[in-house]
């Protein structure tokens, strides 16, 4: 396995240009590599996922030398989330916040992994190969950490002021470097980056012109940051930036305004299901007949309301006074709820988890209500005996896995 300088410099924020402390950080990841030539990381899941593995663990210690706030800002955000300084491991009294941790890098670890796989949710945090990995990574970074020198470029980040107008370019750059390139947050959006990477061949190929090629891929590029979030708690670009650079919430305190009008179908939907904000249909016949008279929607053509979801089953309704109703289709086995004669505790051992998983299965506002009311019980990973981690932390999950479904309005 090798991992060339090049490969290195081009990760780091501020390439082209290059400084002394580039020498130490590629001595990190050489040594990296040594480490971990022969671990069962490199065995199982190959060169391309452990050379990840090596430069985004020297892009996080760069940054905790540094303090440069992009891991300090995961961990802050996380904690206002969640109560928790990170996901799934217990912090003794040996945890230096924003400093050279062990779970930190299990973590990190089993981030990269789990992101680089084809499915979500094949590998445990705790997994044996997880804690060899860490273990032999902490091992070399632990030696040098006294030596480490602070890379230039990842101390400027905490410097910017996000408010400062003289500033614009350098807040555009690390904004552009922290979604596209930075050693954390491109993992999760990995979805993401693969849509706007194809958008962008067929760009190129459409378009002769060089020119109008490089412009358009330069608007994709700047849609792509505002429109999607990134990283592991599916915060948009600007989000991240308020606790990296101010150390500030990500999150806005809502305004008081005038109290949102009840969506019609909400109080269609509540009177017609006995004050009951979701319900449970076995077939698309029956569905259609519950929004024709209950619903008042009247009759439909001939293909039905709907007719989209006529090759569906196991239907969930859920009603919102803001949104009003949604309709998910196949997933009411999973859900243990005592109106819903539809649950399979069989199939949901085996396939709830997809709720959280899978972009698209199951919209978030419904997700966030059955697991809120623990009506997803028997929801866990193949490997976990435990039965709680996805239960546990099924709202980070589904941040890191749904990514924009997570965010969607």
């Amino acid at each position: 396995m090798e991992i060339s300088k090049k490969e290195f410099l081009l990760l780091q924020p501020g390439y082209p240009e290059t400084s002394e402390s580039d020498d130490f950080y590629y001595s990190i990841v050489l040594s990296l590599i040594d480490t971990l030539h022969d671990s069962n990381i490199l065995k199982k899941y190959g060169e391309n996922i452990t050379k990840e593995i090596i430069l985004s663990i020297t892009g996080y210690y760069q940054d905790i030398v540094a303090d440069s706030g992009i891991w300090r800002s995961f961990c802050t955000t996380h904690y206002e989330l969640y109560n928790r300084l990170i996901p799934f491991y217990e912090i003794n009294d040996d945890y230096i916040e924003s400093e050279l941790n062990l779970v930190d890098i299990k973590f990190l670890v089993w981030y990269i992994i789990e992101c680089s796989l084809e499915e979500n949710g094949n590998i445990s945090p705790f997994d044996n190969d997880i804690d060899e990995a860490a273990n032999r990574i902490f091992e070399v970074l632990d030696l040098n950490y006294d030596d480490a020198p602070i890379s230039p470029d990842y101390q400027t980040f905490s410097e910017l002021d996000i408010h400062d107008e003289e500033q614009i370019h350098e807040i555009y750059d690390f904004s552009y470097w922290l979604f596209w390139n930075s050693y954390f947050m491109k993992h999760a959006a990995s979805p993401t980056m693969r849509s706007t990477l194809a958008e962008g061949r067929e760009i190129v190929k459409r378009h002769q012109n060089i020119d109008e090629a490089r412009n358009l891929l330069q608007d994709l590029n700047q849609r792509t940051m505002k429109e999607y979030p990134t990283g592991p708690l599916s915060l948009y670009i600007h989000e991240w930036l308020a606790p990296i650079t101010e150390n500030k919430s990500p999150f806005r305190k809502a305004k008081h305004s005038a109290e949102k009008e009840t969506h019609k179908y909400y109080s269609l939907f509540m009177k017609a299901n006995k004050n009951v904000p979701i319900k449970f249909i076995a077939n698309y016949s029956t569905l259609n007949m519950f929004l024709s008279k209950d619903m008042n929607w009247g009759n439909a053509d001939k293909d039905g309301h709907l007719p989209q979801f006529k090759d569906f089953s196991n239907f969930i309704l859920y009603v919102s006074p803001q949104k009003g109703l949604l309709i998910a289709p196949d997933i009411a086995q999973y859900v243990c709820h005592p109106t819903n004669p539809l649950y399979n505790e069989q199939d949901a051992k085996e396939n709830a988890y997809s709720l959280i998983t899978v972009q698209g299965r199951c919209p978030i506002d419904l997700i966030k209500y059955l697991f809120s009311n623990n009506l997803v019980p028997d929801a866990a990973f193949k490997w976990d005996n435990s039965k709680n981690i996805l239960l546990d932390n099924w709202d980070f999950l589904a941040r890191l896995y749904l990514q924009n479904y997570y965010r969607a309005n």
